[in-house]
């Protein structure tokens, strides 16, 4: 969902990474020659030292939050934050803010995108009450966001966007969909969480 990039997989972008998971964001960090390997993504943050390199690739369309102090240009769709906690907090509103967008509707305590809300420790689908922990509801997130743009996500990719501090196989990744669905099938009375061969996962809204 959020693309942390740097020269190079630096330790600042790693802390930046970080911060973000740590606020339940599902994030990823690339050098800005792999941008490409790490799709799919709505926002990119960056330090403006890297800024013109970044909007030198091909993805001038997706928003930029730049931190540092050197100047970026604003014009070329984004914006520039003063230091780490200034850019997580202005990352948090656009993304509410894209979920709105998107024909969902922007509460005090959480964010409806039809049909799921999403608030603090849990999510609606439909009404239906659903309390995930914390590793089920960063995929629930990053699903979410790579259905509504019609793209389907592996288990490699959502272990880059949701995990990347744990080591594991990709087949964890099948285990905690497996407990959420059954969460979702207990309170909705269906799993929405499916899979196609080849392609990865993706949540049916059907």
């Amino acid at each position: 969902m959020i693309l942390v990039c740097d020269t190079t997989v630096s330790d600042r972008a790693i802390s930046l990474r970080n911060e973000l998971l740590d606020r339940g964001y599902p994030a990823s960090v690339s050098s800005v020659d792999e941008i490409r390997n790490h799709k799919p993504f709505c926002l990119i943050l960056t330090f403006t030292d890297v800024f013109n390199e970044v909007r030198r690739t091909p993805y001038d369309e997706v928003f930029v939050v730049a931190v540092g102090d050197d100047f970026i240009n604003t014009a070329l769709n984004a914006t520039q934050a003063k230091d780490v906690t200034d850019a997580v907090s202005v990352a948090q509103n656009y993304l509410r803010e894209s979920c709105v967008r998107d024909g969902g509707e922007l509460f005090g305590n959480g964010v409806f995108v039809q049909p799921f809300f999403l608030a603090e420790g849990f999510f609606e689908v439909y009404s239906s009450l659903v309390i995930p922990t914390e590793s089920e509801f960063l995929i629930f997130k990053f699903l979410l966001f790579c259905t509504q743009r019609s793209v389907y996500a592996s288990a490699d990719v959502i272990r880059d966007f949701c995990f990347p501090r744990k080591s594991f196989e990709s087949n964890v990744i099948a285990a905690h969909i497996s407990s959420l669905n059954k969460k979702i099938s207990e309170a909705y009375g269906k799993k929405i969480i499916k899979s196609k061969r080849f392609m990865g996962y993706y949540l049916d809204k059907t």
